[in-house]
């Protein structure tokens, strides 16, 4: 009968409370934070995530930090596994692989991806102009049933773009590597990475830009 149905339900509840309650239970619980397809292991000393408002956030011209991280030789991103094309990923997936408008000199990837990670996942990647095996900056969009995971970042912040929540954050994360049939911590860019996401979308925006410019970019898709 639907009485106890709703007794078992009444139950499960007040048993998760009282797991709630035991600290130990409740560290494990809160020891990870979940974006769409992305799932971020904290690490225990890490302070809780603070927000910041985007529309707060001043105008500003897109450019690298002054003093910027040194980025991964491209010998990595030829390790990264499913390189091809963009009309190629764009037939091959049921998203649209939207590009950033920002920086105004980006232009279309160097490179493409696509890789199987229960869904579909597609790594875009820029070079730099001027050192052509550096990495400028990689946009990950990962389609639904998609999944990627970040372990211990350093640094996680809660900032919010269009009035929806998003992070901040840094350190590798696990992609396909050599053939496809393995997993490495890879990191392309030692920079930031901003994870929002779009309806049943998630994008990962990894760059050396401040946040503000950043979040500049990720609005800028077309």
């Amino acid at each position: 009968s639907v009485q106890p149905a709703w007794v078992l339900i009444f139950v499960l509840v007040l048993l998760l409370a009282g797991l709630f309650t035991i600290p130990p239970v409740r560290a494990a619980l809160l020891e990870w934070l979940q974006i769409g397809a992305v799932r971020i292991q904290l690490p225990a000393s890490l302070p809780p995530a603070t927000a910041t408002q985007s529309q707060n956030l001043p105008a500003a011209t897109v450019v690298r930090n002054q003093y910027p991280p040194t980025p991964t030789p491209l010998s990595s991103v030829l390790d990264v596994a499913g390189e091809t094309t963009l009309l190629a990923a764009q037939a091959q997936v049921n998203f649209p692989l939207r590009l950033p408008a920002l920086p105004v000199d980006l232009g279309e990837p160097d490179h493409v991806y696509l890789q199987q990670t229960e869904g579909d996942m597609v790594i875009l990647v820029w070079m730099r102009p001027e050192e052509p095996e550096q990495v400028r900056m990689s946009l990950h969009l990962l389609g639904p049933g998609a999944f990627a995971w970040k372990m211990q970042p350093p640094e996680v912040v809660e900032v919010q773009m269009n009035g929806e929540r998003a992070y901040w954050t840094q350190g590798p994360y696990y992609i396909k590597v050599g053939s496809g049939h393995s997993w490495g911590s890879v990191r392309l860019v030692a920079g930031h990475v901003l994870i929002w996401t779009e309806g049943d979308l998630t994008y990962r925006l990894e760059s050396d830009l401040s946040l503000t410019d950043a979040i500049r970019v990720a609005e800028s898709l077309e």
